[in-house]
C-alpha cells in the first residue's frame, strides 16, 4: 500500500516525465493523429457515502486478492469518459438507431490444430541454483509418439479464409476492389525465380519454393459480397510479443506482422472504409528487460496505426508501475489510447486512464470499454495496480453507453467463460472481444442465441485480424470477416522504420544490458565445450560439404540481410548460432557471444545437433580407443532424435511448413569411422 509521500514522489516523476517527453517510448514516436479528445460528462461511480457501489467501498492490490483492506475506489474523483472526434471530416449523416440483426446463432470450431507428442535428447529445462545462476538441465526422452516437443506444437492449421456473412454480390463497389485480395500486391523480396543454394531439389513442401507465391490463391479472397460499411470495426489482441513473422520460412509465405497491419489499415483508410481500430490486450510476451523494451516499442507502433482503442493484459501489467503509467500518459500523443474500467494504476486516475471512451466515426457514435477478467487478476502480481470487479463497472457505464451510442463493445481481456457471462448480464453490450479461444481466430462469429450479442475471439500472434462491417442498415447492421495478414499486403515503411529503431536499441544495450547471460551447459561433462564447425572438416569433409550447401551454413547472413536486421536481438540469434537455447534464448557457456569474440560459432553448424565437441576432438588427436568410442557415441544422433531438435527452431511460429520428412534429406550424412570398433560406437551419426 502507498502512502501519500510515496504518491506525491511519484506525481513529480510523473511530471518530469511528461515536462521532458522523457518516457522511453518518446524515442520511438513519430507522429500523433489529427484528432482532438475532449473530456466527456463524468460518469459517477460513487454513491452518496462516497463508496463506488454498495458494498464495494474498498479496492484490492493485485498481490494481495484476498485481503480485505484496501484504498477507496473513489478518491482521486469521478471516472470519466473520453470522446474522440473524427479524424477527418468523413461528413456525419444522419443516422437510425441500429438494432442488431435478427439471426440464428452460428458458431463454429476454429482450426486450433492439436496438441501432441513427446522430447528427444537435447531438450532441458532451465532452473535456477542456490547461488542464483542459471543451468539449464537435460530432459528425460520420453517413449512413444513421434518425437515432437513435449509442449506440443499445433499442426499446421488451415488458414482458409471463408466468405464473409454478407451474400449480396457487388460488382464496382470501390470498398471492395482494393482489400478484396484480388490482385496480390507485389512483395519486396520475393522468391522469384532465383537459385536458391541447398533448394536444386524438388519442393520439400509440394510446392515449389523458386515459383511466386500467391497468398489470395493460398489464403483466399476476402470481403466477399461486402458493401462498403459506414465503419468498419478493426479487431486486434494477443499479439504477445509477435511484432513480425521471423521470415526464415519466407516471409512472403508467412502470415502476422504489424507492417502489413498497418498497411492493411492505411487501405481502409483510403477506399472510404472509416476503420476504428481497437486491441483487447495481450501485447507484451512476457517480462524481461527485452520484452519491456518490445512493449513500449509495439504501443509506438499502434499509435502509428492511429489505433482508438486498447485495454491492458495480464502481462502487460507485469511491469512496474511507473513503466506501464509513464507510457499510458504519453504526452506525446493527442487523447489516451489506453482505457480499463476495472484497472487503477496506484489510484483510479481516470484522466489518465478512462474506463471507456466514445469515438465518433462517420457520424456513428461507439461506446468502448475495456476490463480485465476476475481470473486474470489473480494472475498479475503487482501491489502498485488497484482492481475493480468488472460487473460492478459495467452496472454503471453500460447504461449511459447505451444512452448515447448505436454499439457498445467490450474488449474483455477475460477467459471466455467471463466474457460470455458478462454479455448475458448485460445484454446491452452488442460486441464482446476476448482473446481467449483457439491460435487461430474462427472463420466465422459466434452469436449468443438468446441475446444476438457477438462474441469475437482474437486468436493469436497478430496471424489474421477481424474486421466487422457497420452498416445504417435494420436488417443486416453487421458483417464479419477474418483477414489474414499475408503478403498480400506489403510492408509499412514507417512500421519498419520503428522496427529498426528498437533493434538499435537492443544493440545499445547488449546481452548484457538485456540481462542474457550465458547459462551452464547440460553436455559439458559429456561433450566439452564448442570449438565451431571448420574444425570438424579435416575428419569429416563428406559431412561439413553437405553442411556447407545448405542453409543452415547460411543462417547469420540471413539475420544480417533481414529488414531490419536483427544481429543484436536475442529472440533471433537463438536459432542462427552454435550454443543457444532456442526454447529460453539464452546462451549456454562456451557458445555464441557475438561476431567480436566467437565468430566461428555463427550459424546453424555441426555442434547445434550433435552437442560441443571439443572432447571428441581432444581424444581423437590421442590413442585411446575407449575414450574415442565414448565421445563419438556422446555426438551420435539418431534421425527420431534430430527431429526433436530440428523443432526447437523450426516451430509452428518460424517455419509453418515445416514437415522433418522433407526435410531431412537436405541435411542428411553418414560417415563410418574406423573398422575396429562396433558401429553403434564408431557411427559418426546423422544430423
Amino acid at each position: 500500500m502507498k502512502n501519500s509521500t510515496t504518491l506525491s514522489l511519484f506525481s513529480v516523476f510523473l511530471c518530469a516525465l511528461v515536462i521532458a517527453g522523457g518516457s522511453w517510448s518518446m524515442l520511438f514516436s513519430t507522429s500523433s493523429p489529427d484528432a482532438d479528445s475532449v473530456l466527456f460528462q463524468p460518469v459517477d461511480f460513487s454513491s452518496a457515502d462516497g463508496s463506488f457501489m454498495e458494498g464495494e467501498a474498498e479496492s484490492v492490490p493485485f498481490s494481495a486478492p484476498s485481503a480485505t483492506v484496501g484504498r477507496s475506489i473513489a478518491q482521486g474523483g469521478s471516472p470519466v469518459l473520453e470522446v474522440v472526434e473524427p479524424r477527418s471530416p468523413f461528413g456525419v449523416p444522419a443516422v437510425s438507431a441500429i438494432r442488431r440483426a435478427a439471426m440464428k446463432p452460428k458458431t463454429e470450431t476454429a482450426e486450433a490444430g492439436v496438441q501432441r507428442g513427446t522430447v528427444g535428447s537435447g531438450r532441458a529445462q532451465l532452473l535456477t541454483e542456490a547461488d542464483g545462476s542459471e543451468s539449464l538441465i537435460p530432459v528425460p526422452e520420453v517413449s512413444g509418439g513421434d518425437g515432437i516437443r513435449e509442449k506440443g506444437i499445433r499442426e499446421n492449421a488451415s488458414s482458409e479464409v471463408r466468405p464473409a456473412l454478407g451474400t449480396e454480390p457487388v460488382s464496382g463497389d470501390p470498398g471492395v476492389h482494393l482489400v478484396s485480395g484480388t490482385e496480390a500486391a507485389p512483395v519486396p523480396g520475393a522468391l522469384g525465380t532465383a537459385k536458391i543454394p541447398g533448394l536444386d531439389r524438388p519442393s520439400r513442401y509440394g510446392i515449389d519454393p523458386t515459383k511466386p507465391f500467391d497468398p489470395v490463391k493460398e489464403n483466399g479472397e476476402i470481403f466477399v459480397g461486402w458493401k462498403k460499411p459506414e465503419v468498419s470495426l478493426v479487431l486486434t489482441g494477443r499479439l504477445n510479443g509477435y511484432m513480425e513473422p521471423c521470415g526464415c520460412a519466407g516471409l512472403e509465405r508467412m502470415t502476422g506482422g504489424l507492417s502489413r497491419q498497418a498497411s492493411f489499415i492505411q487501405q481502409l483508410k483510403e477506399e472510404g472504409w472509416n476503420p476504428l481500430v481497437l486491441d483487447v490486450g495481450g501485447l507484451s510476451p512476457g517480462v524481461t528487460k527485452q520484452a519491456q523494451m518490445k512493449f513500449l516499442a509495439t504501443v509506438n507502433m499502434l499509435r502509428e496505426m492511429e489505433y482508438d482503442a486498447i485495454t491492458l493484459g495480464t502481462i502487460d501489467l507485469a511491469f512496474p508501475c511507473a513503466d506501464v503509467l509513464a507510457e499510458v500518459a504519453n504526452p506525446g500523443y493527442a487523447g489516451q489510447l489506453f482505457t480499463s474500467a476495472s484497472v487503477g494504476l496506484f489510484e483510479f486516475d481516470n484522466k489518465m486512464l478512462p474506463p471507456a471512451k466514445i469515438v465518433s466515426r462517420n457520424g456513428f457514435k461507439i461506446g468502448i470499454i475495456g476490463i480485465l477478467g476476475e481470473k486474470e487478476r489473480e494472475q498479475v502480481q503487482n501491489d502498485e495496480i488497484v482492481y475493480r470487479a468488472p460487473r460492478l463497472a459495467l452496472a454503471k457505464l453500460v447504461p449511459q453507453l447505451k444512452a448515447q451510442c448505436q454499439f457498445i463493445v467490450l474488449l474483455s481481456h477475460a477467459s471466455m467463460e467471463e466474457s460470455k457471462a458478462l454479455a448475458r448480464e448485460f445484454p446491452d453490450l452488442d460486441i464482446i472481444v476476448t482473446p481467449d479461444g483457439p491460435p487461430v481466430s474462427p472463420s466465422v462469429p459466434e452469436v449468443l442465441p438468446e441475446t444476438g450479442q457477438y462474441v469475437i475471439s482474437i486468436g493469436e500472434k497478430g496471424m489474421n485480424v477481424i474486421v466487422l462491417g457497420l452498416y445504417d442498415d435494420d436488417r443486416k447492421p453487421l458483417l464479419y470477416q477474418r483477414v489474414p495478414m499475408d503478403s498480400r499486403f506489403p510492408s509499412s515503411k514507417k512500421i519498419l522504420d520503428l522496427m529498426g529503431l528498437y533493434q538499435e536499441q537492443l544493440k545499445l544495450q547488449g546481452l548484457e544490458g538485456l540481462g542474457v547471460r550465458p547459462a551452464r551447459n547440460p553436455f559439458m561433462k559429456t561433450n566439452g565445450i564448442y570449438v565451431g564447425s571448420k574444425r570438424c572438416e579435416s575428419c569429416h569433409k563428406e559431412s561439413y560439404d553437405v553442411w556447407k550447401k545448405s542453409r543452415h551454413a547460411m543462417a547469420w547472413k540471413s539475420l544480417e540481410e533481414a529488414t531490419p536486421p536483427r544481429t543484436f536481438d536475442p529472440e533471433c540469434i537463438a536459432c542462427h548460432v552454435v550454443g543457444w537455447s532456442a526454447e529460453h534464448r539464452l546462451p549456454f557457456q562456451s557458445g555464441f557471444l557475438s561476431m567480436m569474440e566467437t565468430p566461428q560459432l555463427k550459424d546453424v553448424g555441426c555442434e547445434s545437433c550433435h552437442g560441443p565437441g571439443s572432447l571428441h576432438m581432444n581424444a581423437e588427436i590421442g590413442s585411446d580407443t575407449k575414450l574415442q568410442a565414448r565421445y563419438r557415441k556422446a555426438l551420435h544422433l539418431e534421425a527420431r532424435e534430430s527431429k526433436a531438435i530440428c523443432i526447437q527452431c523450426h516451430d509452428l511460429d518460424n517455419s509453418p511448413n515445416f514437415n522433418f520428412e522433407r526435410y531431412y534429406p537436405y541435411i542428411e550424412h553418414h560417415e563410418a569411422s574406423s573398422d575396429d570398433e562396433d558401429d553403434t560406437e564408431t557411427e559418426d551419426g546423422e544430423e
